[in-house]
């Protein structure tokens, strides 16, 4: 997991150079990416987390973002925001997702800051997180990623 490169720094080119030092001890090979756009979009709908932020893009490379004014809301609890992104419907594909993760009692006992970057499949977990806290997140992740659309 790279948190934070320096800026100007490209994130895919780093993640190779990690890879190949971990191929030997994981046989990462073997392992299949996940479709995190599909997620971000199966997330957003779920209910399960606090939508921070959500960015879509439209057919023609257009963006819109929608964000909550603090990371205490829900972006779409203002109802302008909410007419707004029900105005693109589905038509768009989803660009990221910042999200926090509702507390589930017994897995999530607190909300867990989490962003998806869908352009190079990468998930951010952020903050002091227990081994339990990743899995579940990473577990629910894994099943928005392989939903039906």
């Amino acid at each position: 997991m790279i948190q934070r490169l320096p800026s100007g720094e490209r994130y895919d080119v780093s993640r190779c150079v990690y890879e190949q030092q971990l191929e030997a001890m994981l046989a990462l090979g073997n392992f299949t990416r996940l479709p995190v756009r599909r997620a971000i979009r199966s997330i957003e709908a779920s209910g399960e987390v606090r939508k921070r932020q959500v960015a879509h893009e439209t057919q023609r490379g257009g963006r819109a973002s929608f964000t909550s004014k603090s990371r205490q809301l829900d972006a779409f609890e203002d109802p302008d925001l909410q007419k707004s992104r029900q105005a693109l419907g589905g038509q768009t594909a989803s660009v990221l997702g910042n999200f926090y993760w509702l507390p589930q009692p017994p897995y999530l006992e607190r909300p867990i800051h989490v962003k998806l970057y869908a352009s190079d499949r990468r998930v951010g977990i952020f903050g002091e997180c227990t081994e339990g806290e990743v899995n579940y997140v990473l577990s629910r992740i894994r099943h928005h990623s392989t939903a039906s659309p």
